[in-house]
């Protein structure tokens, strides 16, 4: 019969005073805690936590840790904290007490294996949080005022923060692991051995943007980097997502999609823009041709092998990582990963739990910091590419290619993205200089493994695609074109 446990048998007070009393025999023990990941959350009485937290700071003090300098200190420190007005009157007993201190090296049966001890009490600290959450998650189910999705939502995030509290140091504290030097040279010499044979076989190092000039030029989409494309409207940020986005599922890889501004149908739309050539505007107005209806036949049956998983509604960034997360384990279930995560765009996100009074700069940097922990995962990154819209600062200046200064929550984003590509057309802003007519310039004006680098393509507004073909140049009319004088 599973025997019955309540929140308050989860813990083990012989294990906890064993393992303080090994710190005083052997200070090293503390390494080995530190190595693990172990808290002084982990110990499940207070005293306890408080003693450990002491010996912290001796350690990092590099002050004498055995007994009696332990017992001495905490004697010290009561005697003056009791001449202080304002000093704490119980120190010693805040500690277990200056008896029960020197006792505790009484209860160690050994030193020789605090691995297990640690990993023990790791073990049951895990529990008590996981037992926290499950009994706080009725109070917040029975919250009437709040809509049942995002209740479902706060579970989810909850759930899955107590989840990823299992990963990383032994069993699973909520620090990560301590990775050492030889673990460090290993793994280096691991990866460049593959980066080696996958250059040589041919395999491409991150994800296609969807144009190769940029591929080449810049690098392809990296995993655990967050890449923004920053523009104007109407410069090109969707159509460039959704190049990148079709390049991903042609080579048979799991994608998310996030789209906060576009309908499903108006993606779809663009997407078949892109596979046959067809224009834009003809899908729209429905006047293709018999032949282009057979193209686009057979692009809409290409679509239903895509592996990709298209979101419209969810808004808050908590709600995002949640069914992204959601995604990532089904995925893995079946033995297959996320390969890409993208975003239609960052500004839209909403953040749940800022004060009223919150600036849109605090807003954007908890967006900012969601993207990056999206792209990092939790030992499994994947590459996040969202899209921003830029203010129009650039509009003002006679040179209005874009900078970083016009990105809404520059800082923030500077700072946690790897690539920050700008999108600048030339005929966008003279449209009667027929010398730029069809170029583009790809900006990347931030490139945290490379170098920054302008990278100038084609572009067709009728496909609304990069990299391909151009549109016939356009008629300009001249102001005498409308004299009937010069006629």
């Amino acid at each position: 019969m599973t025997p019955h446990y309540t929140l308050a048998s989860l813990n083990s007070i012989e294990y906890e005073r064993a393992l303080l009393g090994m710190i005083m025999l052997a200070p090293d023990v503390l390494g080995v805690c530190q190595m693990l990941g172990f808290r002084p959350e982990d110990f499940s009485r207070s005293t306890h936590q408080t003693l450990y937290t002491d010996l912290l700071e001796m350690h990092g003090n590099g002050d004498q840790i055995d007994m009696i300098a332990v017992v001495e200190r905490i004697g010290t420190e009561a005697v003056a904290q009791k001449t202080r007005k304002d000093g704490d009157r119980n120190y010693a007993e805040a500690r277990g007490g200056l008896a029960y201190v020197s006792a505790l090296p009484d209860n160690v049966p050994s030193t020789e294996n605090p691995e297990h001890y640690i990993n023990r009490l790791i073990d049951l600290s895990a529990r008590r949080r996981a037992g926290n959450t499950i009994a706080a998650l009725p109070e917040l189910l029975a919250d009437t005022t709040r809509p049942a999705r995002e209740i479902i939502d706060e579970v989810e995030r909850r759930v899955g923060e107590m989840a990823g509290s299992l990963n990383g140091a032994g069993v699973g504290a909520g620090a990560t692991e301590w990775i050492t030097g030889n673990q460090i040279g290993q793994a280096s010499m691991d990866r460049l051995i593959k980066r080696r044979a996958d250059r040589n076989a041919g395999v491409p190092r991150g994800l296609s943007w969807g144009v190769e000039a940029l591929d080449r030029q810049v690098h392809p989409l990296l995993a655990g980097v967050v890449h923004i494309i920053a523009a104007r409207p109407g410069m090109g940020k969707t159509s460039l997502m959704l190049q990148t986005i079709l390049a991903a599922v042609r080579d048979g890889k799991h994608i998310a999609v996030y789209s906060l501004e576009m309908t499903a149908d108006q993606l779809a739309d663009k997407l078949l823009a892109l596979q046959t050539g067809i224009p834009s505007s003809t899908i729209l107005n429905a006047t293709w041709t018999t032949q282009q209806w057979e193209d686009l036949q057979r692009a809409m049956q290409e679509q239903k092998t895509w592996s990709i998983y298209l979101d419209t509604g969810h808004r808050t960034i908590d709600a995002i990582q949640s069914k992204t997360a959601r995604l990532r384990s089904w995925l893995a279930s079946r033995g297959r990963t996320l390969a890409l995560i993208t975003i239609d765009y960052a500004q839209l996100i909403a953040v749940e739990g800022l004060p009223r009074s919150a600036t849109e700069e605090v807003k954007l940097a908890a967006i900012s910091k969601g993207l990056l922990a999206m792209a990092k995962g939790n030992n499994d990154p994947v590459p996040v590419l969202a899209l921003a819209q830029l203010n129009r600062s650039c509009e003002s200046r006679t040179d209005k290619r874009p900078m970083k200064s016009d990105l809404r929550g520059s800082g923030q984003f500077e700072q946690d993205a790897g690539v920050i590509l700008f999108i600048y057309r030339h005929s966008e802003y003279h449209p009667e200089d027929l010398t730029e007519h069809g170029t583009a310039e790809l900006i990347a004006n931030k490139v945290r493994f490379g170098q920054p680098k302008t990278v100038t393509t084609t572009w067709s507004g009728s496909l609304q695609m990069f990299g391909g073909p151009i549109d016939p140049r356009p008629t300009v009319y001249t102001a005498d074109d409308y004299n009937p004088r010069a006629h």
